[in-house]
């Protein structure tokens, strides 16, 4: 009994060791992979974070302020190409006109208009819809956009005598840039029928930077009614005609076509002071020595005397003419050519006072009488003839 005792008590005891194992293990089964997945989780997050952001790759980056200011001064996307320019030139005030040196003074306003999409605002946001840059503000503006490269092609000198500016930008995107500039300004003059003559005189814009394919100067009829004289426009001894505009291209070095635009100014000369300082000494000298040529019995010396101070008073009276109008005196001028008009005149009466007009002579001739026809003829058909002849130059100059 005793030994059964202990057989049955070393059985529970086993017993009740064995179920107290298999809960142990039953426990420490579920905390093992609760350790895992807890240690997976974390390695996953590890992981996941060591990854680039999805949201970070795709979202856009920022510009630079160099390449958002590289932005705003490049050609504007979006317009029609070519991007149209108008042009509107209004003459305030001309300074010195040099037919010798070819060149004039004047003072002017270059209006440039154009639009661009990017300078567009909401003028309700702004509170209105034109912002206004003046005097300084307008080259620290021009220096943050894109203007078109636009300049006078045929000043005498690199740069103006005096430059002002004024820029308004609209909320649409519209431009107008407004440059009030003196400068002088070559240009062709032509004094054939000086002083009956009137002048062209031109302003030449071209564009560099950009080809006519993208920039083309125009002139819309807003352009039209903003160009012209300046109610208080003057030049000294001329009076204002009106301008016209001329688009055109030129060829650059690199073969590409660059727009154009040709203004000619036109004036016509004041001609009364001049055609007194002319007329009036030249008819004079030539006067007193027709008259008693054609119109006196005074004897052949004092003819010839009389003519020979007329021709050394027609040479100084043409270097006088070179003095006072250079670009007047020479070549195919309506100047140049009475000079010449008055030499042959002069060398004219002094031969017809040595020959037909002699009294000597005509005492000679087998039939007095019909001197005295010619004579008489020739006392109307000469000053008649002089005059004709200058008419005739100088109408054949001014209409050639």
């Amino acid at each position: 009994m005793a030994r059964t005792r202990r057989s049955t008590s070393a059985a529970g005891v086993l017993f009740v060791a064995t179920s107290l194992w298999g809960i142990l293990a039953a426990e420490s089964r579920p905390a093992t992979s609760a350790a895992g997945a807890a240690s997976s989780a974390s390695s996953a997050s590890a992981a996941a974070s060591s990854l680039p952001s999805a949201s970070a790759s795709t979202a856009p980056s920022a510009l630079t302020p160099a390449a958002a200011s590289a932005a705003a001064l490049a050609f504007p996307a979006g317009v029609p190409s070519p991007l149209k320019v108008g042009v509107a030139i209004l003459i305030n005030e001309f300074g010195k006109i040099n037919e010798a040196e070819g060149t004039f003074e004047v003072n002017l306003d270059l209006q440039l208009r154009w639009r661009d999409p990017r300078l567009a605002y909401d003028a309700q946001k702004v509170g209105a819809d034109r912002q206004e840059f003046l005097g300084d503000a307008v080259a620290s503006r021009l220096a943050t956009m894109w203007k078109p490269a636009v300049a006078f092609s045929n000043m005498a000198s690199d740069k103006p005598t005096s430059l002002e500016a004024a820029l308004f930008i609209y909320s649409n995107g519209s431009v107008v840039y407004i440059q009030r500039l003196g400068a002088a300004f070559k240009s062709n003059f032509s004094m054939a029928a000086f002083p009956f003559d009137s002048q062209s005189l031109g302003l030449r814009l071209l564009t560099s930077r950009n080809s006519a394919n993208q920039v083309l100067l125009v002139q819309s009829q807003q352009d039209i009614d903003a160009s012209g004289f300046n109610a208080t426009a003057s030049a000294s001894g001329w009076e204002l005609k009106g301008l016209s505009f001329t688009p055109s291209t030129a060829r650059g070095m690199n073969g590409d076509a660059f727009s154009t635009m040709t203004t000619q100014v036109g004036l016509s000369r004041d001609w009364v002071f001049h055609a007194v300082n002319i007329f009036v000494p030249l008819f004079s000298l030539l006067l007193v020595p027709t008259v008693l040529t054609l119109y006196t019995n005074v004897s052949v010396e004092s003819r010839l005397a009389a003519w020979s101070g007329a021709i050394l008073a027609l040479v100084a009276l043409c270097f006088t003419f070179s003095v006072n109008y250079p670009a007047a005196s020479s070549g195919n001028t309506f100047l140049a050519q009475l000079n010449s008009i008055g030499f042959a005149f002069e060398l004219l009466m002094l031969g017809l006072s040595l020959t037909i007009l002699n009294p000597e002579m005509a005492d000679k001739f087998p039939k007095p009488f019909v001197m005295d026809e010619i004579s008489r003829v020739l006392r109307w058909v000469i000053p008649i003839g002089l005059i004709a002849l200058i008419l005739q130059r100088l109408f054949a100059l001014a209409y050639a």
